[in-house]
């Protein structure tokens, strides 16, 4: 008997998708980029970092939650262009994303990313 290709492929997409788990899996060590500057979460300690990567003189903050629908804390950086903040945390966080302080408009902000 023989079974068409098309016919072989489908059937191995439709098993392919049924048998994939549902939802996100967590990932650590992930990057929020707003332009040059980033957050950052290790993948081997409960620690997040804030880099600015830009020679604009603004600042750069990452905003974190360590659960769903927790607080919303932050981690400033003023120190300047190329310089890195640590924050040392109680886990891993929830969410992070890079923000960068605007004067006089709304801040530039990066997506959120989801290490657990």
């Amino acid at each position: 008997m023989k079974i068409p290709i098309k016919r072989l492929a489908g059937a191995a997409l439709i098993a392919g998708i049924a048998l994939s788990p549902v939802g996100a899996s967590a990932a650590r060590g992930l990057y929020s980029w707003q332009g040059g500057d980033y957050s950052y979460d290790y993948k081997t300690s409960y620690r997040l970092q804030i880099h600015d990567g830009e020679d604009d003189k603004n600042d750069v903050k990452s905003d974190y939650r360590l659960s769903s629908g927790g607080t919303l804390r932050m981690l400033y950086n003023y120190d300047g262009f190329n310089t890195d903040k640590y924050q040392s945390l109680s886990a891993a966080p929830y969410q992070h994303r890079a923000v960068e302080i605007l004067p006089y408009r709304p801040d530039a902000i990066g997506d959120w990313v989801y290490p657990r």
